[in-house]
């Protein structure tokens, strides 16, 4: 079902609800997700089809072929949702869509310049249940690939290319599964932790500085994406300030093995440390929502929240992601240029010659022969 908020609309328009009435995605319900390719092609570049390491989190299990029905095995549960997303038919069923509005809503035929964004976001279930070296990202890189050629194609014949500005980037990468890492080098220093063993240690510490709490009372509110957030209960039970508390935490921290470097908050906010990934980490945190503390997982350690692998590390394997342009007055060219997202809309500004967004941080990318 696609819907939109109301920030933007009452109610949706027409087409739309004659979209969701069609009921695409529970047609899926059973269909088999086979390999696209020949099984030599995928035992070449990939790891085993049969890893153990890998995620049956959604009830797909963990070989091809995977038969998207969910966990209850009846249509129109949360599993067999969760399982259709966590396969290449959830891109189909969004190219559709994104088909249907170019059409309904007669995006480049109204004189003006028109935006459409389309986030194919079932590669990234499909990379945090088996990991990059799986047979399935593989499986889905091709067939999103071919999505695309099937995508451009319709514009040209709608629209015309020449008429088209076309950009594709992503949000973040991956890391690899650490079990595969070990299967390859088993003497690497990889592995996982969870927010409740990180909580475990610090309270311990924190307990042991300043004492225990003689009721339900605990140190730590919270651990969520390598952020912690000191009790402000506790530190006044105590007659401590959150500083003194987080100083405690930065030191126990970078006693674990699985911690590459620890900053805290005001460290964040005034720049008093520099170090290599202190710009990254700067633009990750928010004052009036990040954590007391943050930490650094050592490379190819994780923070396990529950996926079989993620993201959200300044390593190059989790932050490096494309960008690419194309269209009239394109060059064609490379770079290895450093360049973030956020020069994607500074950088469309400059083509389309329209003003930056309010906001703007980006730099405009040397992207265009017109310059």
């Amino acid at each position: 079902m696609f819907t939109s908020s109301d920030y933007y609309m009452q109610s949706l328009s027409d087409w739309v609800k004659k979209f969701n009435a069609k009921k695409n995605i529970d047609s899926y319900f059973g269909t088999s997700w086979n390999k696209l390719l020949a099984e030599k092609e995928y035992n070449t570049l990939c790891d085993s089809d049969d890893a153990k390491y890998e995620s049956d989190e959604d009830g797909l299990g963990l070989m091809f072929p995977h038969v998207i029905q969910g966990k209850e095995k009846t249509p129109k549960t949360k599993s067999y949702y969760e399982a259709f997303y966590t396969s290449p038919f959830c891109n189909d069923v969004l190219l559709q869509f994104a088909k249907e509005t170019i059409e309904n809503e007669q995006l480049g035929s109204r004189n003006v310049t028109d935006m459409l964004c389309v986030s194919f976001s079932a590669n990234d279930y499909v990379g945090h249940n088996y990991g990059p070296h799986s047979q399935e990202v593989m499986d889905i890189t091709i067939r999103t690939d071919r999505l695309l050629e099937d995508f451009f194609s319709y514009l040209d014949k709608r629209i015309g290319l020449k008429n088209c500005l076309i950009t594709l980037t992503a949000d973040h990468g991956i890391a690899p599964i650490p079990d595969y890492v070990k299967t390859r080098f088993p003497n690497a220093d990889v592995g996982k932790i969870t927010p409740k063993e990180i909580r475990f240690f610090t309270e311990r510490f924190l307990n042991n500085t300043f004492g225990t709490f003689s009721d339900t009372t605990h140190w730590i509110d919270f651990v969520i994406h390598h952020n912690i957030y000191i009790s402000e209960k506790a530190c006044r039970m105590k007659n401590i300030s959150i500083e003194q508390a987080a100083n405690i935490i930065q030191d126990s921290l970078l006693q674990m093995t699985e911690i590459g470097d620890v900053f805290r908050s005001d460290e964040l906010k005034n720049g008093s440390r520099q170090t290599p990934f202190y710009t990254k980490l700067k633009n990750s945190f928010y004052e009036k929502r990040s954590g007391d503390v943050f930490f650094v997982m050592k490379p190819y350690y994780q923070e396990n929240r529950g996926s079989n692998t993620t993201h959200g590390a300044p390593y190059h394997y989790d932050a490096h992601v494309p960008l690419i342009f194309f269209g009239k007055g394109i060059s064609k060219k490379e770079s290895s240029e450093d360049c973030a997202p956020i020069d994607l809309a500074t950088t469309l500004s400059s083509l389309l010659g329209i003003e930056f967004p309010p906001m703007n941080e980006g730099r405009v990318l040397e992207v265009s022969t017109k310059r």
